[in-house]
C-alpha cells in the first residue's frame, strides 16, 4: 500500500497546501516521501507550485531508494506516480530489455513506466493483472492519465472544476487542494452512507470530489483541461480450467521481496487460497487470524480447523 496524489492548477499552490495533501498519506507509506513540482511551464518549481506529483511509499518489490516515486525516465519527459502491485509483469519486461529498454530497479513501477513509453496505454492496460491506482504524466502529449484497477481494489479520488485537476488516494489527500467554495458536503452521499454504510463510487461526501470507477481511467488534458473518462475493461469468460486460472493468480501473488502470508477469517474465499497455497507446496507462508470473542462475529475457530487442515495437508512442491 502507497500513497500518491498530485494537482494540475491554474493558481499556485502554497507549500503548506502540499503538505496538507501529503500528511493523509503517510500512513500509506511510511518508507519513502517525495514530491515532483513545477512551474506552468513544468519547470521545477522552488516554493508555490502549479503542478506536483506527490508519493508515499511503501517498499515490497525492491525496497532500495532507486525505486522510489515519482519515477520518470531517461528524458524526464514521463513520469509515473503509483499504489499497487501487478503481477507477472516480468516475462513482459523482458521484452523490453530486448527493444534496448534498461531497467535500474526490479520494481513493477520501472515496468510499467517503460511498457508504456514503448506501447501507450491502450496496449498496456490489458498487460496489468493486479491491483493498482496509477497517474502518468505524459509531457509529450501533454496529458496526465488515471487509471484504476479492474475490480477497484486500490482507491482514487479526483476533482476536476474551472481547468484545474486534483487527484489522490484517499478524499482527505485531494481536499487541501480545493477552494473553500469548492467543499460543499454531497447530500446523495451522505444518503448513500447512511442506506448502504459506504458511498459507491462515484460520489463522495463531498459534491466536488468524486472516485474513479474500477476499471475506468480519465485522461486530462494539460492545454485544454478538458477531462474524459472511458470504461477500459469488461469482465471476460475464464479460457480453459477455473481450478487451473486459480492456482495461476495464486502463485502470481507470491512473488514480493518481503515476507508473505494469509488473512485467514473463515470464509470460502480465504479458506480456499490457503488450502490452494498448502497443494501448490508453499509450506512456509503463515496465516494470521482477528477474533473478537463474545461477539457474533467471530470466526477464530473456523479459521482455525482451516489452518489445521492445511498444516496436516502434505502435497509434494509444484515447481513454479
Amino acid at each position: 500500500m502507497c500513497g500518491i496524489a498530485g494537482f494540475f492548477a491554474q493558481r499556485p499552490i502554497a507549500p503548506s497546501t502540499v503538505n496538507q495533501m501529503f500528511q493523509p498519506l503517510q500512513r500509506r507509506g511510511p518508507d519513502a516521501q517525495h514530491a515532483v513540482l513545477w512551474d506552468k511551464q513544468y519547470r521545477a518549481a522552488n516554493g508555490a507550485a502549479h503542478n506536483a506529483l506527490l508519493h508515499t511509499r511503501l517498499s515490497i518489490r525492491d525496497p532500495r531508494p532507486a525505486a522510489d516515486q515519482p519515477m520518470a525516465n531517461e528524458a524526464k519527459d514521463i513520469w509515473i506516480c503509483y499504489n499497487g502491485e501487478v503481477y507477472g509483469w516480468e516475462r513482459e519486461a523482458q521484452h523490453l530489455v530486448e527493444q534496448g529498454f534498461v531497467f535500474r530497479t526490479s520494481s513493477d513501477t520501472e515496468f510499467i513506466l517503460h511498457a508504456y513509453q514503448a506501447w501507450g496505454l491502450d496496449a498496456l492496460l490489458p498487460k496489468l493483472r493486479g491491483m493498482f491506482a496509477l497517474a502518468i504524466l505524459d509531457l509529450r502529449q501533454r496529458k496526465l492519465h488515471v487509471v484504476r484497477d479492474r475490480m477497484g481494489l486500490k482507491p482514487l479520488i479526483y476533482y476536476w472544476a474551472q481547468g484545474e485537476f486534483a487527484f489522490g488516494s484517499t478524499v482527505r489527500s485531494v481536499l487541501p487542494f480545493l477552494p473553500k467554495s469548492e467543499r460543499g458536503l454531497s447530500a446523495e452521499g451522505i444518503d448513500a452512507y447512511l442506506a448502504h454504510r459506504y458511498i459507491p463510487a462515484p460520489r463522495t461526501v463531498y459534491k466536488s470530489i468524486q472516485r474513479l470507477e474500477n476499471g475506468h481511467r480519465l485522461c486530462f488534458d494539460l492545454e485544454t483541461t478538458r477531462l474524459d473518462k472511458k470504461n477500459y475493461w469488461y469482465p471476460q469468460p475464464i479460457k480453459g480450467s477455473w481450478r487451473d486460472a486459480l492456482d495461476d493468480a495464486i502463485s502470481l501473488r507470491t512473488v514480493s521481496d518481503r515476507p508473505v502470508g494469509v488473512f485467514l477469517s473463515g470464509g470460502v474465499d480465504s479458506a480456499v487460497i490457503a488450502s490452494r497455497l498448502s497443494t501448490l507446496g508453499y509450506g512456509n507462508i503463515a496465516t494470521f487470524t482477528a477474533g473478537f470473542p463474545g461477539s457474533s462475529f467471530d470466526e477464530s475457530a473456523d479459521a482455525a480447523v482451516s489452518n489445521e487442515c492445511c498444516r496436516r495437508f502434505k502435497a509434494k512442491p509444484r515447481q513454479m
